[in-house]
């Protein structure tokens, strides 16, 4: 699942529609990214509703443009690329991939994706928030071949450089944001420990299954020389230096050289 695949609210125009600041610094673009990042507004809100939240969405991206983040520094926009609300709707907030200054930390904000909850200390996801945020996390990995483990909480980014430091539960580094908090930074390791979904695979050939992952032109293929047809999808939940992967079930080996990832 890419981000092409998601049903995504486009906020952009809504959030570059507020004035800038004078003088704003107008931001570098990202290098591919490799990793996500997960905020939290840090206040509560007491109306979750969609309209509401995105009327929140708004009055802290004017914040944000309005702020100096140091010696006279404005953003040329919003912090975050995306946002997720409470009813499970996923909103797009930045059109252009530029290096946000979101997490208090150069490698971050040069290389992460930037996610946000509109929620604040004590309040929690609620279930289609959580399922749309891990979904939002899926393809955006997806987009950008980031491993899970590099799903992280802002507190987890040491202050100014450095990789960051994943911890199982809660704690703020030092100098660093509590961000995303207490109560929604266990959905984050919870995350990261899930199983990666199978890859898939679109076979541009017909493709012999072999029992051992390995390519021997003398070895007859599995089950009396089984062919998978062309065009075909397979799914694939392991692969191998030598560019051979294993189908779901037991099924054997094939080789992907020339399949298409789906």
């Amino acid at each position: 699942m890419c981000l092409a695949d998601l049903d995504i609210l486009d906020y952009t125009a809504q959030v570059a529609a507020i004035p800038l600041q004078s003088g704003y610094t107008p931001l570098q673009p990202r290098e591919r990214e490799a990793y996500v990042t997960f905020h939290y507004s840090g206040v509560v809100y007491l109306d979750r509703s969609r309209d509401a939240e995105l009327r929140a969405l708004l009055r802290e991206a004017a914040y944000q443009i309005r702020h100096d983040y140091g010696e006279g520094s404005f953003p040329d926009g919003y912090l975050y690329d995306f946002a997720v609300l409470s009813d499970g709707t996923k909103v797009r907030t930045r059109r252009e991939r530029v290096q946000l200054w979101h997490c208090g930390n150069k490698l971050g904000n040069a290389r992460s994706w930037s996610v946000h909850v509109l929620l604040g200390p004590g309040q929690n996801l609620t279930d289609p928030q959580r399922r749309s945020l891990f979904e939002l996390f899926d393809a955006l990995r997806a987009e950008s071949n980031i491993p899970r483990a590099n799903v992280v909480a802002h507190c987890e980014w040491p202050r100014v450089d450095g990789e960051p430091s994943r911890a199982p539960t809660y704690r703020r580094l030092p100098q660093q944001s509590a961000c995303p908090g207490a109560t929604l930074f266990p959905h984050i390791p919870a995350y990261r420990s899930l199983p990666d979904p199978p890859t898939r695979y679109r076979l541009n050939a017909p493709t012999p299954v072999y029992e051992v992952p390995n390519v021997d032109p003398q070895r007859v293929a599995l089950s009396g020389a089984a062919v998978l047809s062309a065009g075909q999808i397979v799914a694939i939940d392991e692969t191998y230096a030598n560019g051979m992967g294993h189908l779901v079930g037991g099924l054997g080996f094939v080789e992907l050289q020339g399949a298409t990832k789906q």
